[in-house]
């Protein structure tokens, strides 16, 4: 703003929220960053080692909402300080519809106040083949799937994608899709 010739500069205060999430993988950390930045918020992502309460390999939307609420229960419980604006619970697990299997994310929001954002992510295709040897071996589809590309993250979208798509951007889409109802909760009364 110009006043009597003279620039002078607003100052402008970015509040930076502190977010907790029931994980330690760099991948889903990253997730979280940038669906919050993706939004226009900054925030301090903070790792906390957090138990699912359901077995290794969620199937169906139910187990994949108990593991999500969970972590975020887990992470919320963290939260010594309780300085924590949003406590996050993420899980992925195996759907099947129509015949055909799909690796979906589930995310569960606890803002500080106790109100709750959930919301499903992309429903990836995932191969018969590979949901056997997942339910044969009793493991999680990442870890198939990081054997099968030879190491690296648990990432079943950038294998089958063959690198075009990563699992950090449909992460991120889940999450913003779980924010929203707590960032624009009056549009939201009667959820």
């Amino acid at each position: 703003m110009v006043q009597g010739g003279i620039a002078k500069m607003e100052e402008s205060v970015i509040e930076i929220h502190k977010v907790i999430v029931g994980t330690e993988s760099a991948l889903k950390l990253r997730a979280v960053k940038a669906a919050f930045e993706g939004l226009g918020h900054e925030v301090e992502v903070v790792p906390c080692k957090a138990e699912s309460g359901i077995g290794i390999q969620p199937i169906g939307t139910e187990e994949m909402i108990q593991g999500a609420s969970n972590r975020a229960e887990w992470a919320r419980s963290g939260d010594i300080d309780q300085t924590a604006r949003y406590c996050i619970g993420i899980e992925n697990g195996l759907v099947q519809l129509n015949g055909l299997w799909f690796d979906p994310t589930c995310v569960v929001i606890v803002q500080r106040g106790g109100r709750r954002g959930i919301a499903f992510g992309a429903h990836f295709p995932i191969p018969r083949w590979v949901v056997d040897r997942v339910l044969d071996e009793k493991t999680e589809l990442g870890e198939v799937v990081k054997r099968l590309a030879g190491g690296g993250e648990k990432d079943p979208m950038k294998y089958f994608s063959e690198d075009k798509i990563a699992r950090e951007h449909l992460l991120a889409q889940a999450i913003q899709c779980a924010l929203v109802p707590l960032l624009y909760h009056d549009r939201y009364q009667d959820y």
